[in-house]
């Protein structure tokens, strides 16, 4: 969603990925919750992607639907650092608390248009890809979408960006998410279902 910038927040707890094994373990000694546990290898990751369509203007919602994007939220720097400390919460590099085996790669697709604003994609750990409308509105040929697709939803024919998250082929599973969602708890239920895991939650490639 296209939105405004601000100043990048440092608020993102980084994530520190461990040894894989194949089970957890204590730790002799360990003085920390944290400590006590190892996680065993991921059984995939998992793409997270986002879409910037615009830096917006901050001020007008309908002012920044015309303009191609849109922001009720001018600090869209803190959703992006909220919804990837979220899903960091629920991966396998929280291992000891969430008990997920899936990690995680955040990538975020810029429109040209929000390029300016976009550092703090990468600044946050992001992949940034700068990816234009994957169409051309002139080459619809339905008169009426033609027409209206430049002024729907929130963004215009800019929304279309997600397409791209077809693109992510070296991702066994790719979910886009908008940037004011957050993730509450592991999906490792549908993430194995999805890879014909049958719930064998230790099932391997």
């Amino acid at each position: 969603t296209g939105l405004d910038a601000g100043a990048p927040s440092p608020a993102l707890v980084p994530a520190v990925a461990t040894e894989a094994v194949n089970a957890p373990k204590k730790t002799e000694g360990a003085t920390s919750t944290a400590a006590h546990y190892i996680p065993p290898s991921p059984r995939a990751t998992i793409a997270y992607a986002v879409s910037l369509t615009s830096c917006g203007t901050g001020t007008n919602r309908h002012d920044n639907i015309k303009n191609g994007g849109h922001s009720s939220d001018p600090s869209f720097h803190e959703g992006a650092a909220v919804l990837k400390h979220s899903i960091h919460l629920s991966s396998i590099r929280n291992y000891h608390q969430s008990k997920s085996l899936f990690d995680y790669e955040m990538i975020a697709f810029v429109h040209p248009n929000a390029k300016s604003c976009s550092a703090v994609f990468s600044d946050l750990g992001y992949t940034v890809q700068i990816r234009e409308t994957p169409f051309r509105v002139e080459d619809i040929k339905k008169t009426f979408l033609r027409e209206h697709i430049v002024k729907s939803g929130c963004c215009g024919e800019k929304e279309y960006l997600k397409l791209y998250a077809y693109t992510l082929s070296d991702y066994p599973i790719v979910v886009h998410l908008d940037l004011d969602s957050l993730v509450l708890r592991p999906m490792d239920e549908l993430f194995h279902s999805m890879l014909g895991d049958n719930g064998d939650k230790n099932a391997k490639d």
